[in-house]
This record gives structure tokens, C-alpha cells and sequence, in this order.
């Protein structure tokens, strides 16, 4: 298979020097649980192809203070510099590539480490080396897992519910990483904690694309792109060190032969650029082509598993839309892959995968497989109210968490800017989040429209109140509430662990009403809510500022449900009812999650029209203009 090869590669002998025992350097000193331990294995031989394991395999055994075996691939990297030239990125090589071992030890205590290098003579194993690990290092975010009391809900192994905020930020553009360390500092200004990174070609994180690109760093297939390592290293340090989760995406649909954005001519995998593939549905039933995927997740779980910003392992975007896929075959090859990952992946990082319709039943969607631990939805219809409604009761019935993981009112973008305040984003969030999806609406106009605007506060503000509210002790839907008072409100309820949540909205506040936009003052509310909440206090919050704006008593009605009188307010208001025997805030801190011997995913049990996904390349789009299109939004 013709590949370029590089420079450095044309320098190692094609035949294997003397055998010796590897070396392994690690530590100097004691680390804190909870930080990454990077051990360099030395050894006399080199080798033509450090990416292929059927040439080279580096794997180390770690034993923990407690005895127990952690089992961990080695991968082949090279260290760069990062400086701009102008706005642009530029990596420079820094050093000698080598093997490297990563561990991520989660209990302070003595460990040691042993690594193995198997090669076409045999294997030869290291001498034990032996750290020391010190208590847990207080900026440790920890893992995410599905929680053990409730599979529909996340928490962190380091204690607490997480219900995810965010935006996506799957890309870049020339100013590489230094992009990523701007965006994800406005998460963490605005108190937002989740973002999707797509490992693809536009930024130069995907391992293999068609020799040549990147300076020369790609080299086809089988030969990773260590500057993409490395930029995906940076950009998982970035968002750990500001307590974002991300979600990787492995494969993106337009990679391969879609009818928009296709880059299927630049694949690597295209038989006209020296692959195996005539077409590019086949990548999902052809053993030579699976066996050289399989042999990448090996290198990604390897390099990236031991990071704790990595919330998910997402297999495929959008798979359904590649064209002439055979869904029955891409589900298969999907569970086998989960199913590899799984096995691989010593930290029990969750996987999941996604699909470009938003999702109801009779669609060719496969989250019953236990494998996937989160169920996503995307959709860009402009009557999201509806959408949302629908696709939140059908993925809670999987019994699993759910996120909104892409949102937008037009698949194209052009329509956002008609919402220059960002009403749909606020209203979206508390929309998903009410109707039980894991957190809020996830926009996918990062650059080109929520940067524009700087709209991140909007959601951050009714991330803010929704937390404040006790979404985080959401349990279900709560029909039947009245704000009664004001024809211009509607009422959405949901219960919690410690009474309700109750959200009044305005109809016209919409993301299209245009220059028809009122701000109303509502005023001598007062709603009604069917739960029993006798001697119940109620805080109110504003969605818009992200604030505590009152508070009050529960008052019985004359059917024995709780009543409230509202403060005046404006577009939005959140109300919290804390009802006995429930304690009030403050709640006591709840206990971490206990990690298991072998970090795994404990999986639980399994629990319109599609739209065509989002454009990859917004700097190619038509600017956008300003126009009403499709039906009202504001409708319950």
C-alpha cells in the first residue's frame, strides 16, 4: 500500500540490531494520585514500523499497593513546541521520538511497573521499577461514570452527580490548540464543563489522512501523525485542567462518501489514494481494513485512556449518513469495536456513538446495546420544542444517560443570527434539562455564531440556575401544573429528589419572533404545582442572570397541591421547591464513587425527518442572512 514515508523512519535499519532487555525510566520522585506518571522505554533494537504491534508491541503490567494488575499498551510518540506565527500554529519536533507507558494511579502507595517488548524473535521483559504515589492531588477531577444508583444519571469517581453544560468545540481553525485553550477558558469563565472533539483532518488531530498533508506528518495508512498526538494531548490537558469532560469522537461520517462535505478524495482509505476501499461503505465488513482500524484504537486508548477529561470514547458521527452504508453492518461493526474498546481501555471510560436524526422509535438506532453506556440525540429543526420533547421520552426509556450532544435551529447555520440574543440556547438548556436529558442542549455554532455574539454567558447563566434549582436531583416529569394569572406563561414541572422544579416561560419568547420580540414584565403569579410540599420553602431563580432573585414559603391550595406567589420577572423564571421531610440546602457532600480494582464501566442494564448534520466547513457557507422560516417554536 504506497504510503510517504517519514524521514525519520528512512533512518532505522530494516533489520533488527542486538537484542537486549528494554530500560524504563519514570519518575524522579514521589507524584500525586490522581496525575499522570510517563514512563520512556529504552531499548538497543529499532525498528522499520514502530506502529504496527505485529512488528513491535510494547505493553506494561503496573501492580498497585493493593496487588492489583493494571494492564497498559505502550505507543510510540515525539515531544513538540507550540509557537504562533502571526495566527497561525507551528509545531516544532523537540528531542527524540521514543516508546512511552502512561498510568494514571488513582490510591496513593508503592507501585512498580514491568514492561514487555515482543517483536518477530521473541519478547524481552524490563526489571521491575518501582514509584511511590502520594495522596490525591486536589485539582483531580476524576473519571465519569454512569451512577450506580440510578444508570440514567452520571457522577464523577471524585463524588457528586455530573450533569453536563457545554458547547461543542469539535475543531479549529490555523491557530491549532492555542484555539482550544481560548475556547475552553470561556467554558470555564461561564461555569460550563462538557465539550465534543472530533479527532479529524480540519485541525490536524485525526492519526491517518492522505500522505503528504500536514507539513508531511501524514503518512497514510497505519502511520500516525504524531503531531495530531500531540495536539490531542494538549488539547485533553487543556480541558482536564479547567474540569471539562470531552467527548472524543473517533470517525466523522464526511470523512467517507456523504453528499455533503464529503472529503472521501483526500481519504487515505480511498483506493484512489493507495487504499483498499473502491467504496467507503465497505470500511465496516472488510477484515483487512477492520484489522487496521483496530490496530489504531489500540494506539488512541493507549496514548489518550488515562486522561479524566475523556468522558466518552464516540465511535462515529453521524455514521447512517456515509453513502450506501448497510445499517445492520455498521451496528455490528460498531459492537465489536465498543466491545474492543472496552476491553482495552483499564480506566472504563464510557462509550457511545451518534446518528444525525434526533431519534424516535422506529428508527434504525441501536442504544439498547449494552455497550453504549450514553444515548445521544442531534437535531437542527427549527420547532426544537417538539423535537426535544419527543426524543427525550424515547432515549429515557433505554434507562441510560442522554445528551442533547448537537443543537441548532437550521443544519446550516444561517438562522442563529436572527437570534442575536440567544433566546433559543437558554430556552433549549432548560428545555432539555427539565424534559431529562443528563444536562443541557449542546450548540454546535461555536465559532462562527456563539463566539460572534459572545453568547456562552447565556447558557452558562442558565446552567447556573438550573444547578441552583437542584437539576441534579432530577427523578421525572411532573404533568398537570398551572401558572395561573398570565395567559401569555406556560409551565413545565419536574420532580427531584427533594420536591420540584418548576420553570415559567413566556411564549414569545422565541428565537424567531424577530423585531416582534416583546420583553414582558409578569407580574401577580401564581402557580400551581400537584406535588404535597406542606411547610415547603421555594427559591426563585433567573435563568437570564443565573441568580437567586427571592425566595418564599409554600402555601397549600385548596386541593393540597403547592402554591407560590411569583416575583415579577421578566421572559423566564425558576423555581425551586425543597418539600419535607427533604432537608433544604445545604445538602451534605455526597460520597465519592469507590474505583474498582480494574477501572471498568459498569454498563447497567439496557436498558422527522433526518436532518443532513451540521456544515464541517462554516468558513465555506453563504453569509448568513436574516429571514423567518419554518414553523413557531414557541409552542409547548
Amino acid at each position: 500500500m504506497p504510503r510517504v514515508t517519514p524521514i525519520w523512519m528512512l533512518l532505522v535499519p530494516a533489520t533488527l540490531l542486538a537484542a537486549e532487555v528494554p530500560s524504563v525510566q519514570g519518575p524522579d520522585g514521589p507524584v500525586p494520585a490522581g496525575t499522570r506518571v510517563e514512563f520512556r522505554v529504552g531499548m538497543a533494537r529499532t525498528y522499520s514500523d514502530p506502529f504496527d504491534p505485529a512488528v513491535v508491541a510494547v505493553d506494561a503490567e503496573v501492580t498497585g499497593p493493593g496487588g492489583d494488575v493494571f494492564r497498559v499498551a505502550g505507543f510510540w510518540a515525539q515531544d513538540f513546541t507550540s509557537r504562533l506565527e502571526g495566527t497561525t500554529e507551528v509545531l516544532e519536533a523537540a528531542g527524540e521520538p521514543s516508546f512511552r507507558v502512561r498510568f494514571r494511579p488513582v490510591l496513593p502507595g508503592t507501585y512498580s511497573i514491568v514492561v514487555t517488548v515482543r517483536d518477530a524473535d521473541g519478547e524481552a521483559m524490563s526489571p521491575a521499577v518501582t514509584f511511590e504515589v502520594g495522596p490525591l492531588a486536589p485539582n483531580f477531577i476524576g473519571y465519569v461514570r454512569r451512577d450506580p444508583a440510578d444508570p440514567s444519571a452520571l457522577v464523577r469517581t471524585t463524588g457528586g452527580r455530573y450533569v453536563p453544560f457545554g458547547f461543542n468545540v469539535c475543531w479549529s481553525g490555523a491557530g491549532g490548540t492555542t484555539e482550544f485553550e481560548h475556547w475552553f477558558q470561556h467554558l470555564a469563565d461561564n461555569g460550563l464543563d462538557w465539550t465534543r472533539v472530533w479527532m479529524t483532518h480540519f485541525n490536524g488531530t485525526a492519526l491517518e489522512w492522505k500522505a503528504g498533508e500536514d507539513g508531511g506528518a501524514y503518512c497514510g495508512l497505519g502511520c500516525y501523525n504524531l503531531k495530531a498526538g500531540w495536539r490531542l494531548d494538549r488539547i485533553l490537558d487543556l480541558a482536564e485542567s479547567r474540569g471539562i469532560a470531552v467527548q472524543v469522537v473517533l470517525q466523522q461520517h464526511s470523512q467517507f462518501e456523504t453528499g455533503q462535505w464529503s472529503s472521501w478524495d483526500e481519504n487515505p482509505w480511498n483506493a484512489s489514494n493507495g487504499g483498499p476501499l473502491e467504496h467507503s461503505a465497505d470500511f465496516f465488513t472488510r477484515p483487512d481494513v477492520i484489522a487496521l482500524f483496530d490496530r489504531k484504537i489500540r494506539y488512541i486508548v493507549a496514548r489518550f485512556a488515562d486522561s479524566p477529561a475523556v468522558l466518552a470514547w464516540e465511535l462515529f458521527n453521524e455514521l447512517e449518513l456515509i453513502d450506501g452504508i448497510q445499517m445492520d453492518a455498521a451496528h455490528a461493526w460498531s459492537r465489536e469495536r465498543a466491545d474492543l474498546i472496552r476491553a482495552m481501555d483499564p480506566y472504563g471510560h464510557l462509550v457511545t456513538t451518534s446518528y444525525a436524526m434526533p431519534g424516535v422509535e422506529g428508527v434504525n438506532q441501536d442504544w439498547e446495546f449494552e455497550g453504549y453506556a450514553i444515548t445521544q440525540a442531534h437535531t437542527y429543526f427549527p420547532f426544537y420544542w417538539e423535537t426535544i420533547d419527543a426524543t427525550a421520552a424515547w432515549l429515557r426509556a433505554f434507562r441510560k444517560p442522554a445528551i442533547l450532544a448537537e443543537f441548532g435551529v437550521d443544519y446550516l447555520g444561517w438562522q442563529n443570527f436572527q437570534d442575536t440574543k440567544g433566546v433559543h440556547l437558554l430556552n433549549a438548556t432548560l428545555l432539555a434539562a427539565m424534559d431529562g436529558f443528563s444536562g443541557g442542549a449542546m450548540s454546535w455554532w461555536w465559532d462562527g455564531y456563539v463566539e460572534v455574539l459572545d453568547l456562552w454567558p447565556v447558557v452558562g447563566r442558565a446552567a447556573a440556575s438550573l444547578r441552583k434549582a437542584g437539576i441534579e436531583n432530577w427523578t421525572g416529569i411532573l404533568e398537570g401544573a398551572k401558572a395561573v394569572g398570565d395567559d401569555h406563561l406556560v409551565i413545565r414541572t419536574a420532580t427531584t429528589r427533594t420536591g420540584a422544579i418548576a420553570w415559567l416561560h413566556d411564549k414569545g419568547s422565541e428565537w424567531d419572533a424577530g423585531a416582534a420580540y416583546i420583553e414582558r414584565t409578569h407580574s401577580h403569579v401564581r402557580p400551581s404545582v400537584p406535588v404535597r410540599c406542606d411547610g415547603g420553602t421555594v427559591t426563585f431563580l433567573g435563568p437570564w442572570t443565573g441568580q437567586v432573585e427571592g425566595t418564599g414559603l409554600v402555601e397549600v391550595g385548596a386541593d393540597g397541591f403547592a402554591e407560590f406567589e411569583a416575583p415579577d420577572f421578566v421572559r423566564d423564571l425558576l423555581v425551586r421547591l425543597d418539600c419535607p421531610p427533604f432537608p433544604p440546602e445545604p445538602e451534605p457532600e455526597p460520597e465519592p464513587v469507590p474505583e474498582p480494582s480494574v477501572w471498568t464501566d459498569e454498563a447497567g442494564p439496557p436498558d422527522l425527518s433526518a436532518d443532513l448534520g451540521p456544515p464541517e466547513k462554516t468558513a465555506d457557507l453563504p453569509a448568513p442572512r436574516s429571514h423567518r422560516g419554518g414553523c413557531s417554536a414557541g409552542v409547548f
